[in-house]
This record gives C-alpha cells, structure tokens and sequence, in this order.
C-alpha cells in the first residue's frame, strides 16, 4: 500500500510592530506498508511474520525553497502464534 498526499498550509507571523510575516510550506508525504505472510502448520493458517513501514516527508519551505526530508521506519517481527479457544456449557432447568 502506497499513499501520496500532497498539503499547502499557510501560517502567519503576528509580531507587536504589527507586521506580518507569511510563508507557505509544501510538503509532500510518502507511506509504505509491506507485510510478510508465512503458513503456519500447526495453526493451518496463513500469518504475518514481519511488518515493515516507511513513512517520509519532503518539505519545501520559504522564499529560497529550502528543501528537507523527514523519514521514519519501523519494523515488527512476529512469532509464537498461538490458538486461543473457549469453551461453555449452559444447561437450563425448568422449574416444575
């Protein structure tokens, strides 16, 4: 799964001489999610067994187009499934 997403925030700068001060960022946003699956045998199912994601930010600021990137990763690694069940009774008595 792959998202680009593009924002155009505007903030302005209120200083006491009353001056405004404007500046506009653009950034833009890139996410990736990539999951491995592996079949488990004793389960009889297929189940993750690592989760990778990316997530980064190029932003492009100011006058002079200042260009910077942000990137952030992660990995999960997962093991030990197990098989979780419950069991109930009900047994109901009609009163004679």
């Amino acid at each position: 799964m792959t998202c680009r997403c593009r924002a155009l925030p505007r903030r302005a700068d209120y200083r006491r001489d009353h001056r405004v001060d404007r500046s506009a960022e653009l950034t833009t946003y890139l996410a990736s999610i990539v999951v491995r699956y592996a079949r488990n045998t004793k389960m009889g199912l297929w189940v993750p067994t690592e989760m990778k994601e990316r997530y980064s930010a190029v932003v492009q600021a100011g006058v002079m187009r200042q260009t910077g990137e942000r990137l952030l990763e992660g990995t999960a690694r997962y093991s030990n499934f197990r098989r979780f069940q419950v069991s109930t009774e009900e047994r109901v008595i009609v009163p004679k």
